[in-house]
């Protein structure tokens, strides 16, 4: 996808799936530890987000902020201290999904039907193993245990979107 249709995709996309998608891109977390993100797991003076459970034993692990994330959080933040970063009316009282948000923003993006929510976490994958050749770093970076797993993220240019 080029740089323009990357750009539309952000344009479109309305609130809060404009913040899921820059904390997926920007640090690799899965859609379901971003919706379940408490702000008494952000430490703010470490610019480190705390992911306290997951899928794997590694998912518990620190995720840096880069100054995106940083951003959107502290916009989002409005002097709360505690509760949950994406609060909604559901059984869990955090958001479950953003699925509806995604297919309108990028139907009116003009995106492929091949692109999903979960190919953010994917083209952060792909592009910090091109920046890094670290497997290692890859799999720490997304609480991965095997290997083989975290390779399934190198997707083809086709399938992955990069916010510029």
């Amino acid at each position: 996808m080029d740089s323009d249709g990357k750009a539309k995709l952000l344009a479109t996309a309305s609130q809060p799936l404009r913040d899921v998608l820059t904390l997926i891109l920007d640090s690799g977390m899965r859609p379901g530890e971003v919706f379940q993100m408490r702000w008494e797991d952000i430490a703010w003076d470490r610019g480190m987000i705390f992911i306290p459970r997951g899928k794997t034993p590694r998912s518990r692990r620190y995720i840096p902020m880069h100054d995106r994330v940083t951003s959107a959080l502290t916009t989002r933040r409005k002097g709360q201290s505690e509760g949950w970063v994406f609060p909604s009316d559901s059984k869990t009282g955090h958001l479950t999904t953003v699925a509806k948000a995604f297919e309108n923003a990028r139907e009116k993006a003009g995106l492929s039907k091949e692109i999903v929510l979960y190919s953010a976490r994917h083209t952060f994958a792909t592009q910090l193993m091109g920046a890094s050749g670290d497997l290692s770093l890859v799999m720490r970076a997304l609480g991965h245990t095997n290997p083989q797993t975290a390779m399934i993220n190198q997707l083809p240019a086709s399938k992955r979107f990069v916010l510029s």
